[in-house]
C-alpha cells in the first residue's frame, strides 16, 4: 500500500496559490502593456516585428492562463497528504 504521510503541520501553504494568483496575473498583465508601449516609444519596428511583440504578448497570456489553471487544478504534496490523513484508518485483522 505505501507509505502514509504524517499529518502536514503547515496548512496555510496550500492557501499561498490563491492568495498570489491575482498579483501574479496583474504582474504579467503589466509586463506585457509595458513590452507594448516600449515598443512603440523606442522605435521597436525597426529591430521587431509585429508578430514578433504579438508573440511576446501570447507568449505571457498563455503563461498567466498556465499558471491560473496549474493553482486551480493543482495536486500538491500538501494536499495529497491531507487526504491520506483523514482518510480512515483500516481495520487490523
Amino acid at each position: 500500500r505505501g507509505i502514509v504521510p504524517a499529518r502536514p503541520g503547515i496548512r496555510s501553504v496550500a492557501a499561498f496559490g490563491e492568495i498570489l494568483r491575482p498579483v501574479l496575473l496583474f504582474f504579467l498583465a503589466y509586463a506585457a502593456v509595458k513590452s507594448v508601449v516600449l515598443y512603440f516609444m523606442l522605435g521597436g519596428e525597426e529591430e521587431l516585428s509585429y508578430f514578433d511583440l504579438a508573440g511576446i504578448v501570447a507568449v505571457l497570456g498563455c503563461y498567466g492562463m498556465f499558471l491560473s489553471h496549474r493553482i486551480t487544478y493543482r495536486t500538491s504534496d500538501l494536499a495529497l497528504a491531507e487526504a491520506a490523513a483523514a482518510a480512515p484508518e483500516p481495520a487490523a485483522a
